[in-house]
């Protein structure tokens, strides 16, 4: 059953939906979080080289051999001009995709104009907004539709393992699923290896 708040954001950010947004709420800035720990402890350390290498070398030679600083510099600006451009890129991808995020684990299911995705809380858009319904299909998997089709994400290998073109997936036993459509059956494992 939807929260009085979920059918609110229904009505006035999608109209009419085919899915409810009983657990997701309006995105905010600290939901990119790109600059996690490690990286933040990475861009110090860069930052920090770039400063330090010319002065250390200065010491170390008392001016003599300063030569050597810009090459020890090089793939600092280099890594540190890296880490500029992805942030810039993934947070066009954030922005393109996510209007509405689910507080949950490390990948989450996120929503943007009536269409749903998936976001790894890394930072990585996983799965575009694009598909009508995103569900759990249980621990380790989510249920995608589109177009009145079903398909499998595996939160575990971080990819599509059974294609958004079936109209039935049973569930798992002994690693391996059922999919079928217009009478055919395909069989699955939770790699994403097909069994026919």
């Amino acid at each position: 059953m939807a929260t009085e708040e979920s059918q609110a954001i229904d009505n006035s950010h999608y109209g009419q939906t085919n899915h409810v947004l009983d657990s997701l709420r309006p995105v905010n800035d600290a939901d990119f979080e790109y600059f996690d720990e490690d990286a933040f402890e990475h861009m110090i350390v860069a930052v920090g080289s770039l400063f330090g290498v010319p002065i250390i070398t200065f010491i170390a030679t008392m001016g003599e051999g300063m030569y050597i600083a810009p090459f020890l510099e090089i793939p600092i600006v280099v890594y540190i001009i890296y880490k500029i451009i992805r942030w810039v890129i993934l947070k066009k991808e954030f922005k393109k995709n996510v209007d509405f995020i689910e507080d949950c684990g490390p990948i989450c299911r996120v929503a943007r104009r009536n269409l749903m995705g998936l976001y790894e809380r890394r930072h990585n858009v996983i799965l575009k907004s694009q598909y009508s319904k995103i569900t759990a299909f249980d621990e380790n998997h989510f249920l995608l539709e589109q177009n009145g089709k079903k398909g499998l994400y595996s939160k575990t290998y971080k990819k599509i393992i059974v294609p958004v073109q079936y109209d039935y997936i049973s569930s798992f036993n002994n690693y391996t699923t059922i999919a079928t459509s217009n009478g055919v059956r395909d069989q699955y494992d939770v790699k994403g290896n097909k069994w026919s």
